[in-house]
């Protein structure tokens, strides 16, 4: 992409300015750092100085004790090392800041001391160091690592009264003059810093001048170029403008085109830089080629026209008042001649976004008329009670969800509880959905969950997440009104004659035909047996759970048992699975659900793997699992085996769905499992003709 070549002599003035402030501002830091490792030096030495009269008070008191403990041979070997310490570091010191040199700090470091270079600090030195001389001679003839000479103690406990106090003040004289010199660089530090915050105030305004000066000739040259546009046809419909060989745009332009782009000004401007917000960099990329190539004689222009990669596309536009829109934009490119030879290429823009809308409305209405003539064609070929069975209990469904969304909840675990409640819900009937082959239903259930997985993957859910289910509970309320208002003219067209096992048939048939609906959709032979459900005699909330239990069991083995006939074949299988479901009365007062497929098998080890990614378990506790407990791991809320969730299965969600159902309900749920052989689920309820109370069953698994 070729440029202008940068004008230097242009931004003489503005550059020659931001210079100087570089400067000035890396002087002042400069001296920031030098006068603030001073500062912080002098302080270090003022805390030493103030050590050093300490120092002194202890040597003369170690003195005095040594005077006062003898005989006591262990106390006079402790205090022995301390008064030699002692004046071993002030010595040492006193020497640091007389001629620079090593000392410890007030840390035990050891650090380097600048001698002092006041002159009452070194006058304080030199007079301490007369008097600290002698006494410092008298104490190591007195007292050394092995023994104390109490013969020589008197001497030294002499000096020490005598010049003790006069070394003190000299340390004091020391210590204020080092604080003084310390308070002396901050205020040089703070004039500094003063004078550079006002000469980079001063030299703001000199840049500020430069740069306004430069916005004015700017702004000229920008009003030369407007007067040109009044050339330009004001009755053109199209944008129009021009671009050249470096894909640079021209100075005139229809005023159409500004409408179209809501663009203020293009002229001068770059092509691939004004399609950078629209398109994506292969497609600029393929645009550069493909003009590069008009601009090549040798080809010709209409074989290549239908080349063009922005024939169509789709563009989010902000407008004038920061609103974005969506558009539809064609662009067209044609040759300029100039003496027989390619000047130019003419761009041509066109705003056909009420074209596109129009074909979209259409093509959205003929999708709603085939998705209610296939939503009708399964209500007509389904048995009209179930299906107003149906509509019924989804109306009690969504009212259980609005409850729901409605509730005033605060806490982050309540929020979590009610996006489960309402999963359990949608989850059961889109399962009701797919059973009687109402795909729209289940299509739409299963966008809902689709959201309210998203909510489960937020830490930290407020009331507002929640927006959107109320908007997709709206959607699904409305649908089924519009069906349910077909449904009474299909139960009166397809009114069945009096049966007295009807219903127990309509149900028995319904979990068969599913079957077989889940056999075509994921290419999975299968056959499913079954008996007894339309034998005994079942309430309806009984009847109601026993068919959302066995709906999620068939989804379950076709979306994670049943094999492909591929796989089946390699094993030695049948190359039709089968399901097998009976329900059977035991004693009058417990009716038994077994439930049994021929398929793989659950994998032990892809449970575990599943676990670990959900964060249900540790690897660690995993490995000390048996495999009958890591089985019963399906039962968790969130794992699923399934790569990838879609309507079948993948939420995570279904089996713990049937735990719940089964457990809420006073049953339990046993399951065996062969690997590579099938699983079985054997389901225990009581059997009661009005509803039953609640209690807590055990989850049984069994490998």
């Amino acid at each position: 992409m070729n440029k202008k070549p940068f004008n230097i002599g242009k931004y003489k003035g503005i550059l020659i300015s931001v210079a100087l402030f570089i400067m000035l501002d890396a002087s002042v830091l400069i001296l920031n750092f030098y006068l603030s490792f001073s500062i912080s030096d002098d302080a270090q030495a003022v805390n030493i100085a103030g050590r050093q009269r300490m120092l002194s008070q202890k040597t003369a008191k170690s003195l005095y004790e040594l005077q006062s403990i003898k005989g006591d041979e262990q106390r006079i070997k402790t205090v022995q090392n301390e008064l030699l310490t002692t004046v071993s570091l002030f010595d040492k010191t006193l020497t640091a800041f007389s001629e620079g040199g090593e000392t410890i700090n007030t840390d035990g470091q050891s650090i380097n001391l600048s001698a002092v270079k006041t002159r009452v600090s070194q006058q304080s030195i030199n007079e301490a160091k007369i008097l600290w001389t002698p006494f410092y001679k008298s104490i190591l003839r007195s007292v050394d690592n092995d023994t104390v000479n109490y013969d020589l103690l008197p001497m030294a406990i002499a000096f020490a009264k005598t010049d003790n106090l006069n070394i003190l003040g000299l340390m004091n004289t020391l210590t204020v003059d080092l604080e003084q010199t310390a308070s002396n660089q901050a205020i040089k530090l703070r004039i500094i810093q003063t004078v550079g915050i006002s000469l980079a105030i001063l030299n703001f305004f000199i840049i500020l001048f430069h740069f306004v000066r430069q916005l004015r000739e700017s702004d000229e040259i920008v009003e030369a170029a407007r007067q040109e546009t009044t050339e330009i046809l004001d009755t053109v419909k199209e944008g129009l403008f021009l671009i050249d060989h470096k894909l640079e745009i021209g100075s005139q332009y229809s005023k159409q085109l500004i409408d179209i782009l809501e663009l203020n000004e293009i002229s001068g401007k770059n092509f691939s830089d004004l399609i950078s917000n629209m398109v994506s960099r292969k497609e600029i990329e393929t645009t550069e080629g493909f003009v590069n190539i008009l601009f090549n004689p040798k080809i010709k222009e209409k074989l290549i026209r239908d080349l063009n990669p922005l024939n169509l596309i789709e563009v989010n536009i902000e407008n004038k008042q920061s609103v974005y829109s969506n558009k539809f934009l064609s662009f067209d490119f044609s040759r300029v001649y100039k003496h027989n030879k390619i000047q130019h290429i003419l761009v041509t823009v066109s705003d056909i976004t009420d074209k596109i809308l129009l074909e979209k409305t259409l093509e959205q209405l003929r999708e709603q008329e085939n998705e209610q003539l296939e939503m009708f064609s399964s209500i007509i070929h389904t048995n009209s009670d179930l299906v107003k069975e149906f509509i019924d209990d989804a109306f009690v469904s969504f009212n259980k969800i609005n409850d729901l969304l409605k509730a005033q909840d605060s806490s982050v675990s309540s929020l979590k509880l009610k996006a489960e409640q309402i999963f359990r819900i949608i989850h059961n009937f889109k399962g009701e959905a797919q059973s009687l082959n109402l795909h729209k239903f289940s299509k739409m259930a299963h966008d809902f969950e689709t959201e309210l997985k998203l909510l489960s993957h937020n830490p930290i859910l407020s009331g507002n997440d929640f927006l959107a289910l109320a908007v997709k509970l709206n959607a699904l309320m409305q649908y089924t009104k519009s069906i349910s208002e077909f449904v009474p003219k299909l139960v009166k067209m397809t009114q069945e004659k009096s049966n007295t096992n009807t219903t127990s048939l309509k149900i028995n048939n319904k979990f068969r035909e599913y079957s077989n609906d889940l056999s075509s959709q994921t290419q999975k032979p299968c056959i499913l047996a079954s008996s007894g459900l339309d034998e005994i005699s079942l309430n309806y909330d009984t009847q109601k759970l026993i068919s959302s239990i066995i709906i999620q069991l068939i989804r379950n083995t076709f979306a994670h048992g049943i094999e492909t006939t591929h796989d089946r074949e390699l094993s030695q299988k049948p190359l039709v699975a089968r399901i097998d479901c009976h329900l059977s009365l035991i004693d009058n007062k417990t009716l038994e659900l077994t439930y049994q497929d021929d398929g793989a098998g659950i994998d032990v080890e892809k449970v575990k793997t599943r676990a670990i990614e959900n964060n249900l378990l540790t690897k660690e506790k995993l490995e000390s699992m048996d495999s009958r407990r890591i089985v019963s791991l399906i039962f968790e809320p969130g794992l699923s085996t399934t790569d990838q969730a879609n309507e079948l299965a993948g939420q995570g969600i279904g089996m713990d769905i049937v735990k719940t159902s089964i457990i809420s309900n006073n049953g339990k749920i046993k399951l065996q499992n062969k690997r590579g052989l099938g699983t079985k689920f054997t389901i225990t309820l009581p059997y009661f003709t009005s509803q039953p109370e609640q209690s807590n069953h055990l989850l049984e698994a069994v490998s």
